[in-house]
Order: structure tokens, then sequence, then C-alpha cells
């Protein structure tokens, strides 16, 4: 991708990805009360933004209206009205996969060329217009930001912005190690809500662990902050849905891109980064590489812990599965799935 578009691309992604965190933290219930004082309510501003993004594809369809035609089927999507949460993230979902594809048809000579708008006849630049469709979301962000502070929902800094210094890179045989006291600390440290001591320490010994299968798939990644690995997580286009080298339960043949999901693997943060972004950040890379091996489904078993989390990503829980542990209850994860590509309009 040349280089201006790519720096767009790169912060609108990061808008998109802190704005679908935010949606995940809404509380269950009404969502009529206003975000501020004077404003419409919390639903009504869920459905402001997916108009957000709808502005966004309709610049690219302008700019390239021979090679995007199918983009004019997103004006028969209704936006700018009262919605949920799981109906704004299902949306999100939509426009994120068409703005990918707007962006790779996107040269850095476009973005000075000038389209007509309603307001400015003569017409604007398409950075200008870009620019212009961001801001518009970093604002309603804001504003969602402070509805859920005015509700009493422990948000800071970490939620509303990507910190920098996180480097993601693919996972090698050197990782291992350090990968393991990850998921190890990662199990300890933020799954206790959900399981009890027993079932965590049961499934270190027997479902969670490092997959070697994936690392040498190079369907694996790690996220490093100052040389110290913090995340990892990865893909599979094999039959595998969860469990380390360890884990008996193993089926490793192929998926057909066709008519099977991919998998979503192995998604551990640290504790003392949990909640900054890094998990959103492996999530992109991971649908990314899976839509480009031709997948057009992602299915995973999400821990209970991970359940909101991919909820906010626009997943879809399916079913729960029972792990069957030893000396401990079984370990209940839920089958969740998604599509992706501009198919999933």
């Amino acid at each position: 991708m040349a280089p201006l578009c790519a720096a767009v691309r790169c912060k609108l992604d990061e808008q998109i990805s802190r704005t679908e965190h935010l949606i995940g933290l809404l509380p269950a219930g009404p969502l009529d009360d206003a975000p501020v004082p004077g404003a419409g309510s919390a639903a009504q501003l869920l459905g402001h933004l997916l108009e957000c993004l709808a502005g966004f594809c309709a610049v690219f369809a302008a700019a390239h209206p021979d090679r995007l035609p199918h983009f004019r089927r997103l004006r028969d999507r209704p936006v700018n009205r009262a919605i949920d949460p799981a109906e704004a993230l299902s949306g999100m979902a939509v426009y994120r996969a068409h703005i990918d594809e707007g962006f790779a048809m996107l040269s850095d000579a476009d973005l000075s060329r000038l389209l007509p708008t309603a307001f400015v006849p003569r017409g604007e630049s398409v950075l200008t217009l870009l620019l212009g469709n961001l801001e518009h979301l970093i604002n309603h962000k804001h504003q969602l930001f402070t509805y859920l502070k005015l509700r009493g929902i422990a948000v800071s800094t970490p939620d509303l912005y990507c910190l920098r210094g996180f480097v993601l890179r693919p996972a090698s045989m050197a990782d291992v190690s350090p990968v393991r006291a990850l998921i190890e600390a990662s199990v300890r440290g933020l799954q206790h809500a959900d399981y009890s001591a027993a079932q965590i320490e049961a499934s270190l010994r027997s479902v969670y662990g490092v997959d070697t299968r994936l690392i040498a798939d190079e369907t694996y990644y790690v996220v490093e902050s100052a040389g110290h690995i913090v995340g990892c997580g990865g893909w599979s286009r094999r039959k595998t849905l969860y469990g380390g080298d360890q884990f008996p339960e193993r089926e490793d043949s192929l998926l057909d891109p066709a008519r099977e999901a991919a998998r979503i693997r192995a998604f551990f943060v640290h504790p003392d980064f949990a909640r900054r972004g890094i998990g959103g950040m492996i999530l992109e890379a991971c649908e990314k590489a899976a839509a480009e091996a031709g997948f057009t489904r992602l299915e995973m078993g999400a821990t209970l812990t991970g359940v909101p989390f991919y909820r906010a990503k626009g997943y879809t829980a399916r079913e729960p599965l029972r792990v069957e542990l030893p000396r401990a209850e079984p370990l209940v994860v839920i089958r969740m799935e998604k599509s992706i590509g501009a198919g999933a309009l």
C-alpha cells in the first residue's frame, strides 16, 4: 500500500478498534439516556457511528466508481438510528471490510484528486474527505467514552487510545519458553473470575499451552514491549479448535477455505498489559491473513473471560463446549464465529 494511504489507514484502524472496544464495555439493558447533555441517546450514537464509517465508503465509491460498483449496496444499510451494541458491532465489521477494500484501491496520487460534494461543488481532495470522516469518528468515540464514565464504568486512557511502543511479529521456536510463561501468567491473572483455581491449574497442565504447529505454519504472532513478549495469538488453517501441544484431542488435517472456517487460536495477554489494544492488534493481523488465504469465516473456542472481547470484535456465540479436565470440573468454552471480507455484507 502507498505510504500516505497506509498512514491514514493505520490511524483509522486504531480509531475503529478503540471504538469497538468501548462498545463492548457498554452495560446491558436500554441505552435511552444521552452521552452528553443535549445529545441524542446512546443507542442513537451507536447508529451514528455506523454513519461515520459509511462516510469513508462513500469517498472510496466516488473515487473509484467503476472498480467499486458493489459499494452502492451499502446505501441500503440503515444508519443514524437507535441500535443496540450487537447490531453496531456487526455493522462496523461490514463497513471495516469495505474500508479495507477501498484503501487497497487507493494510491497516494488519488489523495490529491478533487471530488465534488454537496457542500463544496467544486470539489475537495480525497485526503480532506477521509480526514473529515476520521475527525467525525473520533468526536463520537469521545462521546461514547464520556458516556461510559458518566455511567460509572472504569475507563481510562488505554481504553481511548492505542498506545505506541508495541511491536507485532511472527512467533519463532525461540519464543516457546517466554510464550509458555506468558500463557501461565495470563490464565492465572485474568481468568480467576470465571474459573476455579482447580480448573485453572488443570487446564494449564492439559489444555492451555504453546501449539508449536501454529509457529511452524507461520500463523502465530507475538507482541513485544521493550523487548518482552506481552501478548500472543494466532490463526490456523487446521481443524484443531483449541489446545497446546499437550492437548490430546488435536486434529491437524487442513481445512477447506471454500467450506470451512479458519480457527482463531490461543490468544493470551499479560495481566499488566490487559485492555491496551494488544489483543485487537493480533486479531486484526489474524483476520487479514486468514482472508488472504481464502477463508470467509472464522471460528474459535473462546474462554468465558474472552467472550466480551470477541463479541466486541463482531463474533457471535454459537454454543458452549465442555472440555474435560483431570481432577477438576470441566472447562466451559464458547464456540464463536464471524464472517469476514466484503462478502460479509
